[in-house]
């Protein structure tokens, strides 16, 4: 019943969503080639997103919110790109962007299209490479490029050397089967990487070394096919799970979504079979809390047209999984909330000949303006999705078949606490990580006209700060009110009769986490006036800059980097607005990058660019 429902419901929203002026972008495609996962990114700080967007053409490509080039690009890389671009701080300036030929050579660009002075670097065919990760593994603020090619595992730094330690060895006859994924899977503060051959997966740890119990064999009988793995905690126990899809060579030759856990052992139940003979699993899989029971879900898609959600016990909620009737799937799904009940909803794009884009809520229903069709098969491109502009609705960026890039104008806002995976590999550094976890142990105490809210702290090298929410639902939260961002994990606030709970989210510079628990107020404990922040309200001029800024504020201004390090202290100026020259406080030129700004007595920050 649910797919004929749903058939209607196709040929009645054709053409009911549509793009920004500017949009589609047609970029040439030879045949049998395709373009890789957009990024959206705000490349030169002025709160409007980029697309980019790598090709068969041998070109990186960057274009603005109207459709036309971004100035610097295209830029002619060494070979064809097919897998995702990544952005970090590979030199320490956030705004790089990292992407490897299918020749095996990495690329690291500044923002203006320059490459960097140790890159490109040659790492050999032998065969293709899976796409680029990055992550900070030496804490010296700067990103490392994880990069698989053939059998060798590398993990370059600034200067296009690898690390001690690597390259290392990952046995695979065909070479890498689909990207690695960087995260903390032991829980003990450091990032592995985890990677897969035709049909071995491997955890290692910073040093090189294998995690105990790792490699994990699949044996002679089945092998990994294009879903790169995935990490993220789906039991609750503060240890990351490894998710990933394989294929079965023989006899039903169907696909399987499976789990392991740290210590390499597959958990109870797994895996699940998709159903069908060939039902291969090509796209990565997604995780988001679906069911709301505070822990997140597998949704993973197979070739047989069908969308999954799965529980850590390997158990589907009703109606998943489910027939979608849009073709094959073979891009991975994203997980947003699109109709702005604070829960998050999942987006498909299906491989039928009319590319139709759909999207479903927790119980398989359609999400309002859904399903619409764009006229040409999706493919593996996973899509986007973001606030481009800052208008606060959702624009969601595809790549059809064609070679057409689009860009889909949402009419809905969502919630911005609800987009746990919203682009291909998570996050711009492409870890394939589900990170930050929302804060623990949420407390709101009351004592007159104050409101303290405490939380727990999320450790990780990304993180960028908190944000703090209020409601007047215990349980749902689509109407909360945003009150603020925070670096500490404490905040005392006015308290306001509309709203009796609170929440909290950990942020980094382009994720935000699901919501924490939303927490009541307490009126047992005490709070003291002093104890309250004063809020700041800052504005800084110019921003981003490049020599000086000033800070519009009668206080002494604290500036922090990325992580967490005071770098200055600035007095106040008499009234008149803070000057910082963008030294530190022993008036050494600081790099170019992202730092926080706040006064000596609040507990929120105001984010200042620095370009060199």
């Amino acid at each position: 019943m649910k797919y004929f429902l749903y058939t209607t419901m196709l040929i009645t929203a054709i053409l009911a969503v549509g793009q920004l002026p500017g949009w589609p972008v047609e970029i040439p495609v030879p045949e049998g080639a395709f373009l890789s996962s957009p990024l959206l990114v705000d490349l030169d700080c002025n709160d409007v997103l980029e697309v980019v967007i790598a090709g068969p053409d041998d070109s990186l490509r960057v274009f603005s919110l109207d459709g036309t080039s971004f100035p610097g690009y295209p830029v002619v890389l060494s070979g064809a790109v097919s897998t995702p671009v990544a952005l970090g701080p590979v030199t320490g300036t956030w705004f790089q962007l990292v992407t490897i030929t299918d020749e095996g050579v990495v690329h690291v660009l500044e923002a203006n299209g320059a490459e960097i002075s140790a890159y490109p670097v040659a790492l050999g065919y032998s065969p293709g490479p899976a796409g680029v990760a990055l992550w900070d593994f030496t804490g010296d603020g700067r990103a490392e490029i994880v990069a698989h090619v053939g059998e060798s595992l590398h993990l370059l730094d600034a200067d296009g050397h690898d690390i001690p330690g690597f390259p290392v060895t990952v046995e695979s006859e065909f070479g890498p089967a689909g990207a690695p994924a960087i995260g903390d899977i032991t829980g003990d503060g450091r990032a592995e990487i985890v990677a897969i051959g035709y049909n071995k997966l491997y955890a290692f740890d910073y040093t090189g070394e294998v995690l105990s119990g790792f490699p994990i064999s699949l044996g002679d009988t089945a092998g990994f096919s294009y879903s790169a793995p995935i990490l993220a905690d789906i039991t609750g126990n503060d240890t990351l799970e490894i998710i990933c899809g394989y294929h079965a060579f023989v006899g039903t030759n169907r696909g399987y979504i499976s789990a392991w856990n740290a210590y390499a052992e597959k958990l109870s139940s797994w895996p699940i079979a998709a159903g069908g003979y060939g039902s291969w699993v090509y796209g990565s899989s997604a995780v988001g809390d679906i069911d709301g029971d505070g822990l997140p879900e597998v949704i993973a898609t197979s070739r047989n047209g069908r969308g999954y959600v799965i529980n850590a016990n390997a158990t589907a909620p009703s109606p998943w999984s489910m027939a979608l009737g849009i073709g094959a799937l073979e891009s991975s799904p994203l997980v947003c909330d699109f109709d702005g009940d604070g829960r998050p909803d999942i987006l498909f794009l299906g491989n039928d000949s009319l590319g139709t884009v759909a999207a479903f809520n927790a119980i398989g229903s359609a999400i309002d303006s859904f399903p619409w069709q764009a006229g040409a098969p999706w493919k593996l491109a996973t899509p986007a999705i973001a606030d481009m502009n800052g208008d606060n609705t959702l624009e969601i960026c595809a790549i059809g078949s064609d070679g057409k890039v689009h860009l889909f104008d949402y009419p809905g806002t969502g919630t911005r606490y609800s987009r746990p995976w919203v682009m291909a590999r998570h996050d711009p550094l492409r870890t394939g990580w589900l990170h930050p976890k929302a804060p623990s142990a949420v407390e709101a105490q009351r004592e007159g006209e104050l409101v303290r809210v405490s939380w727990g702290a999320r450790d990780v090298w990304d993180l960028l700060e908190y944000r703090l929410y209020a409601t007047s639902d215990s349980v749902n939260s689509s109407g909360a009110v945003f009150l603020g961002s925070f670096i500490d994990t404490m905040t005392i606030v006015d308290y306001d009769s509309l709203f009796s709970y609170y929440f909290v989210t950990s942020t980094t510079r382009f994720t935000e986490s699901e919501r924490s628990i939303i927490a009541p107020i307490d009126t047992t404990s005490s709070i003291v006036e002093a104890e309250k922040p004063r809020q700041m309200e800052l504005s800084v001029y110019p921003n981003p800059f490049n020599a000086t800024c000033r800070i519009a504020t009668d206080e002494p201004v604290e500036v922090y980097d990325m992580s967490g390090r005071l770098v200055a202290e600035l007095p106040a100026n008499g009234g008149a607005p803070v000057l910082w020259n963008a030294e530190d406080s022993g008036g050494r030129p600081l790099p170019s990058g992202v730092y926080l700004a706040r006064t000596k007595f609040s507990e929120s920050a105001k984010p200042i660019v620095l370009l060199r």
